[in-house]
């Protein structure tokens, strides 16, 4: 058995499952996914639910059989866990760099990390893409949306603020993509492939409105709640380009887009206020600016 230990939005999630999905493959064995740490979290919930995942939520039984403490106990049952000790080999990711000696742990093992690099889904891409569609059909302005998106030179810009604009630390720690990348990264876009049309995704939409005019025809994308944020993402998957923000919700947007001539944009500065590296996430045919 491998388990993948979630947390975060869904693009964390969806890195830890990828990983978690190649070593159980390469192991020729099950895949379970720890949610104990988002499942109460009314921001960043477990989301992967809508799509055709080979993998089962960890469950209490099996979590107590195999020593992984679930849950969010005090430091007295945590060190009572401690001292019962972990019955599955612990791996816990050691910097943000790709690391390949991870590929080789055998079953059963406990994944603890983020994992943010297609280098550990390589080996099974085609796999991952297929299990990463959504399990059910478009519905209602999703179905206008994608129709729009086939009919144009397509290109999914996404905007992200919330807590990388609102919360003091996470800003100080992300950044978040400023108006003169956007218009950059669309002239570039327009400069290769003549007239477009922007399908622009945000968590705060008003924002953009008031904040961001472009050359281009843009949609606002602003029909899917929070909580249906894999109808961006498929939305996104269809678009032909990408103008993606520092945020592994729109590199995913862009990673799923089967378009063989697409043109992926991405910021230099992923991190703002983090010395980490970012050579092994961004793939080497898109264009950093």
């Amino acid at each position: 058995m491998i388990v993948a230990h979630l947390l975060g939005g869904l693009g964390n999630q969806l890195f830890q499952y990828s990983l978690g999905r190649a070593l159980a493959e390469k192991n020729a064995t099950r895949l379970k996914l720890d949610i104990s740490a988002i499942a109460d979290n009314r921001f960043r919930p477990y989301a992967l639910q809508p799509f055709c995942i080979q993998a089962d939520v960890l469950t209490d039984d099996e979590a107590k059989r195999l020593g992984i403490n679930k849950g969010r106990n005090s430091f007295l049952e945590r060190a009572r866990a401690f001292m019962r000790r972990c019955h599955i080999k612990t791996v816990v990711e050691s910097s943000f760099d790709f690391d390949p000696t991870v590929l080789n742990l055998h079953a059963p093992c406990y994944l603890k990390g983020y994992w943010q690099s297609p280098k550990y889904f390589e080996a099974i891409e085609p796999l991952i893409r297929r299990e990463l569609q959504v399990a059910t059909p478009l519905r209602g302005r999703n179905i206008d949306l994608a129709r729009e998106i086939a009919s144009n030179e397509s290109v999914a810009l996404h905007v992200r603020r919330s807590d990388y604009a609102n919360n003091p630390q996470t800003s100080q720690y992300h950044g978040t993509c400023d108006r003169e990348y956007y218009y950059a990264a669309e002239r570039l876009v327009r400069s290769r492939v003549g007239e477009i049309r922007l399908l622009v995704f945000s968590d705060d939409p008003q924002w953009v409105r008031e904040n961001l005019h472009f050359s281009s025809s843009a949609t606002i994308v602003d029909n899917n709640p929070p909580d249906q944020g894999h109808e961006d993402l498929r939305l996104m998957a269809i678009c032909r380009h990408h103008i993606i923000a520092n945020s592994t919700f729109s590199w995913w947007g862009a990673w799923l887009s089967d378009n063989q001539d697409k043109m992926v944009i991405a910021p230099k500065a992923w991190f703002a206020g983090a010395g980490h590296g970012t050579q092994d996430l961004i793939p080497s045919t898109w264009i950093r600016m």
